[in-house]
């Protein structure tokens, strides 16, 4: 089992407790016809949940989401999957290399901090953070978080993961993980 987040807007977030899931076949995100990195598509393919192994890019998909639609706080979500039922994230794969592979679930979590799954998830914890721009102690947290978000304990050297981890428990300081 891997323990996994998956990070996304206030008004996604609040759909998600509604429903008691998330969704794979939720409305799509990102639509293939935006091309907003180097001319790349960074469309997201339907029947399918994103997430990743790392808070902070739970974290900076949860920012980003929220800041588009202009909204103070974003959700992330927590659970458990199996590796089985987990695919590399292609779509993540094909903005960021010009010669696509076939590459394992470990390799897409390593390379790209992203793997996708094609079943909606039913049990799972979640946290509301703010999306603060002022200078508050959360807001500088959650900056740090965004600015640290390709943080990967098996390539980094020391030093970035010293700084991390420091991150990592005034992070856990403000985090409330709560049941639906």
């Amino acid at each position: 089992m891997l323990t996994l987040y998956h990070g996304t807007s206030s008004s996604r977030g609040i759909k998600i407790l509604e429903d008691k899931k998330i969704d794979c076949n939720a409305e799509l995100r990102f639509k293939r016809d935006r091309k907003e990195i180097v001319g790349k598509s960074i469309a997201t393919t339907q029947g399918y949940i994103y997430c990743t192994d790392s808070i902070l890019m739970a974290i900076y998909y949860g920012v980003n989401h929220s800041s588009e639609l202009n909204e103070r706080q974003f959700y992330i979500f927590k659970f458990e999957l199996d590796e089985n039922l987990l695919e590399p994230d292609e779509d993540e794969i094909t903005i960021f290399d010009d010669t696509p592979k076939c590459i394992t679930v470990a390799e897409s979590l390593l390379a790209y901090r992203s793997v996708r799954c094609n079943e909606s998830i039913f049990r799972f914890e979640y946290c509301i953070l703010p999306f603060n721009i002022d200078n508050s102690k959360e807001g500088k947290i959650i900056r740090r978080c965004v600015n640290n978000h390709s943080y990967n304990p098996k390539t980094a050297d020391g030093g970035k993961t010293e700084i991390v981890e420091k991150l990592m428990k005034e992070l856990n300081d403000i985090i409330k993980w709560q049941q639906i």
